[in-house]
């Protein structure tokens, strides 16, 4: 009979045998997958395809609400694209899965307080295995901390115009991580918003922008947001790449539907920048070579011939490279009388960055972007890695670029897992197709690896690809599991042994050892069944609206609404 020790001691290092029909009417494994997002239910999916009523997953989530970025990251506008949420229903539904939301994993060696979360050394013992699929909770920045400011005066207040893509977008959506964004924007204050990055998240946030508040008042977005679009000042919006138009990450589809608002033409800088004449042989060639990188540029030139009216303006600004910002710090003993001098004005050159009659607040203080020209160089064949690289143009001046808002869209950033290993260089828990090896792992050919111990998605593989690209991802780290699973099975089918340990180790507990651990610390998770009332609520409340749904922004209201 296959004992959990022969599991446990199989799921060290991954082994190629096939999975065998024997392992398959095996007692039931326990699988934690902690996570609920694509990564981690698309691979709770794949356990139950590959492990059939022999699996028991439990899912923790750390918000009362499931589907991670299908929820609180999809644009308002893409229902299309939230449709995958009809799936991860039924399966969270299913008799073999237990949803534990509410319930946060403790992210980090740093000093908090546990009593109200658990961590990797608590659950380790009640699972065969454990998989992190909790995503990227961080963000890269450029900006946040380099505040040029105009006066001696500093306050709390100098970086809040400075803002992640992933706050804003967290904000529209209702997430409960945005809702603190609330009292800081003012957009009926704000005429020019300069993005910093040239992927799809810089494209969903400026399509939110320009697009007409009436077309989203029919989405799901959050009320909070929606009001401050009606009462939007925004007239330009500026996306902002360090390369060229060959180098930029978006998709033609996302381009195509950016470039089709209504009211709002399309200018490029530096003039020309889209042209193969004003693009390196090595930049031509990339785009030679990528249909979709072809396909942007030719939407992207037939945008700027084709959209030269409208009232509002959407620039693309290649090869700067944003390398600071200039600030009024206005004291908050100032900030209504300036606030009410700066209503009446209007910026729209950098000539205005000395004016008085700048639009300058408490909350949005940010007069321009700082941009640098650069220029780019290839590496050489036995290096090449990555593209080009941007470097300072010095044979062009600097600009500034007027603006009262920025967003910094230039990727997420997984962040550690308090037990788990972490890759600092390249922000991922390390490991060998979905299975954690060691960071300090001697043989680096055979990582040793984490018992027991699985990863899949972003903090995986870093944050890359679509909702699409976790379904492989999953694929790939299941595998895993199911081969060391399998190894295991025939090991003890040889007669093997792989129990290292004479008493064995006991049976875990799963599901019943998690819910006595939350007892014993107080913590109220939330079922599916929970969620369920929660989305009929939100529903319903939409329905009153004209929406699909009007969703609950904190979770305190959840759980209020609840009872807990």
């Amino acid at each position: 009979m296959l004992t959990i020790t022969k599991v446990i001691s199989r799921l060290l290092t991954p082994q190629s045998r096939h999975f065998s029909s024997h392992a398959l009417t095996d007692p039931p494994y326990h699988f934690c997958v902690v996570g609920s997002g694509p990564a981690g239910l698309y691979t709770v999916d794949r356990l139950l395809k590959r492990f059939r009523d022999s699996a028991k997953v439990d899912i923790i989530e750390a918000l009362p609400s499931p589907f991670g970025l299908v929820r609180s990251g999809v644009a308002p506008d893409h229902p299309e694209t939230k449709a995958v949420i009809n799936h991860f229903t039924d399966l969270c539904q299913d008799p073999r899965v237990s949803f534990f939301g509410n319930v946060t994993l403790q992210p980090s060696s740093v000093d908090i307080d546990t009593t109200d979360t658990i961590s990797l050394s608590d659950l380790r013992p009640l699972y065969h295995a454990i998989i992190l699929a909790c995503g990227a909770q961080g963000d890269r920045t450029l900006l946040a901390n380099k505040i040029k400011c105009t006066t001696t005066t500093t306050t709390t207040t100098s970086n809040r115009s400075i803002i992640s893509a992933r706050d804003f977008v967290w904000w529209y959506n209702s997430h409960p991580g945005g809702t603190f964004l609330s009292p800081l924007l003012d957009l009926s204050h704000t005429r020019s918003v300069a993005i910093v990055g040239m992927g799809n998240v810089a494209l969903d946030c400026a399509r939110i922008l320009l697009k007409s508040p009436e077309q989203l008042a029919t989405t799901d977005i959050g009320q909070r947001a929606l009001t401050q679009l009606r009462s939007s000042s925004v007239t330009d919006v500026h996306i902002i790449g360090r390369r060229g138009p060959a180098q930029a990450l978006f998709t033609p589809k996302e381009l195509r539907e950016l470039l089709a608002l209504e009211d709002v033409r399309i200018k490029v800088h530096p003039e020309g920048a889209l042209t193969a004449e004003q693009m390196s042989v090595g930049c031509v060639g990339e785009v030679k070579a990528s249909r979709v990188k072809k396909r942007a540029l030719e939407v992207l030139i037939k945008a700027v011939k084709e959209k030269t009216g409208g009232r509002k303006a959407l620039h693309f600004h290649f090869y700067r490279n944003p390398v600071d910002v200039v600030v009024t710090v206005v004291p908050e003993s100032e900030s209504e009388s300036e606030s009410e001098r700066s209503s009446n004005s209007s910026s729209s050159s950098s000539s205005s960055l000395s004016s008085s009659s700048d639009h300058t607040t408490t909350n949005n203080n940010i007069k321009g972007v700082v941009l640098q020209p650069t220029k780019l160089i290839y590496p050489t064949d036995d290096q090449h890695s990555g593209g080009p690289k941007a470097v300072p143009n010095e044979d062009e001046p600097i600009e500034v670029l007027p603006a009262q808002l920025v967003l910094e869209s230039i990727g997420y950033r997984p962040v550690p897992i308090y037990g788990a290993p972490f890759d600092t260089h390249h922000h991922v828990v390390p490991n060998t197709l979905g299975q954690v090896v060691h960071n300090n792992s001697t043989n680096k050919q055979s990582p040793e690896c984490v018992p027991g111990l699985f990863v899949c998605g972003w903090l995986k593989r870093g944050p890359s690809g679509i909702i699409g690209t976790n379904l492989m991802d999953a694929e790939q780290t299941v595998d895993t599991i199911v081969r060391v699973a399998a190894a295991a099975a025939a090991d003890d089918d040889d007669g093997g042994s792989g129990d290292n340990n004479s008493g064995g180790l006991p049976e875990p507990k799963g599901e019943k050892g998690l819910k006595e651990l939350l007892n014993e610390r107080g913590i109220q998770w939330v079922t599916f069944g929970d969620w369920l009332k929660l989305d009929a609520e939100e529903q319903e409340r939409g329905k009153r609206k004209g929406k699909p749904r009007e969703k609950f922004e904190t979770v305190e209201d959840m759980m209020t609404f609840l009872g807990y």
